[in-house]
């Protein structure tokens, strides 16, 4: 599924869109490509703080689980 959206770039944007377009042949298809690495890098950076802010929440999880397996053994 996909939605449009009409974007007003600065003009190193542009630029910068047009040279990746060279590459890939579509404006569109280069623009949606920059937008999807950008919100993968904002996720990835969110969990990075998020574990920074929990630093033992997996060792917690395994101890958890060691603890309910001994319950059970």
């Amino acid at each position: 599924m996909s939605e449009w959206i009409e974007l007003e770039l600065d003009p190193a944007v542009a630029s910068y869109l047009r040279r990746r377009c060279v590459r890939r042949g579509d404006l569109a298809g280069a623009a949606a490509a920059a937008l999807r690495e950008l919100a993968l890098r904002d996720a990835v950076a969110a969990l990075g703080r998020w574990h920074e802010a929990h630093p033992d929440y997996a060792l917690d999880a395994v101890r958890d689980n060691e603890q309910a397996f001994a319950e059970l053994g």
